[in-house]
């Protein structure tokens, strides 16, 4: 008799023994665990190439790495359950599955050898029935991973359900809100509604949805006293009032010269002597012109079309 698959429950030294050929050499593996508690046990031994499982009611026990067990087995071949002890009769009829075909059979006994194992025997009446299916029953250790699968798809709907419900929120607040349009202007960015000043333009802007609307700045009449005179100062748009000058019979406004036999500038109320580099001259002394409020000639055709430029 020729032994492929034999599982042992060993009482005595409280093991679960597995026995098998590997090369056709006997083999054995011993898995310490109580079976004899006089209780019903499921036992699932799943082996896979070299990678083996135990499992004792639904629970894995052991897992290890095994030389391949030889799994020869052919239609026709024998198979039988049994126990140490003929005194009991435990086994009436059972089903025995195998990985990939089912193979029904009923209860043979040995008188040879009584341990709990699938076994070619010839004192066995019964064989195989072999019928074709596509996949094996699911074991324990398959049911344990679609429950540890369900738990983590459970736990992912949670985390998702949580992201929705925050994400439905935000979007309830952005439907509440307002969404305005700002303005581009010299690089910087305005808000709807939002006023600023272009001093370099003397125009006073805002930002009406989306859009830079500009006017320019209006100037009130400067309404001078007598003894002072509307100019222009640097960094404002409208004329400010500042003391006159009177020097030779002559009425200057704040910052304008005149040259004499110096230099002389309108500064509070005085004329003060002020000290100009003069720059040479690309023209005749005929062509030169000395223009109002300055100290130094420009040339004409110079000086004539920056007035022009400075007017257009």
């Amino acid at each position: 008799r020729c032994s492929y698959f034999e599982l042992e429950s060993s009482g005595v030294r409280e093991e679960i023994r597995y026995h098998y050929r590997f090369k056709g050499k006997p083999r054995s593996e011993s898995f310490p665990y109580r079976l004899a508690d006089g209780q019903w046990h499921k036992i699932a031994l799943t082996i896979s190439a070299s990678h083996l499982l135990l499992h004792v009611d639904c629970n894995r026990i052991y897992e290890r790495v095994i030389d391949p067990p030889q799994m020869e087995l052919t239609p026709g071949s024998g198979v039988w359950l049994g126990q140490h002890s003929h005194k009991h009769g435990l086994f009436k009829r059972e089903r025995v599955l195998f990985h990939g075909v089912r193979h029904v059979v009923p209860l043979c006994y040995s008188s040879t050898n009584q341990t709990l194992a699938p076994q070619f025997d010839s004192h066995c009446a019964f064989s195989f029935i072999l019928e074709p299916r596509g996949r094996a029953c699911p074991t324990c250790s398959d049911f344990l991973s679609l429950v540890q699968g369900i738990m983590d798809l459970q736990e992912l709907l949670a985390k998702m359900t949580l992201k929705l419900n925050y994400a439905e929120s935000r979007l309830t607040q952005l439907e509440g809100c307002h969404c305005e349009r700002t303005c581009n202007a010299n690089g910087l960015v305005y808000r709807d509604k939002e006023l600023w000043v272009e001093p370099e333009n003397c125009r006073n802007c805002a930002c009406k949805n989306g859009v830079v609307e500009c006017r320019r700045i209006f100037c009130p009449p400067a309404n001078c006293s007598e003894d002072s005179l509307p100019v222009h100062v640097d960094g404002t748009c409208c004329k400010k009032c500042r003391p006159k000058c009177t020097y030779m019979g002559q009425t200057f406004s704040e910052g304008k010269r005149f040259l004499s036999r110096s230099c002389r500038e309108c500064k509070n109320g005085l004329m003060v002597k002020v000290t100009e580099n003069c720059p040479e001259l690309n023209c005749t002394v005929s062509e030169q012109i000395l223009p109002d409020g300055r100290c130094c000639n420009v040339c004409r055709v110079l000086f004539v079309v920056g007035a022009e430029l400075g007017s257009a």
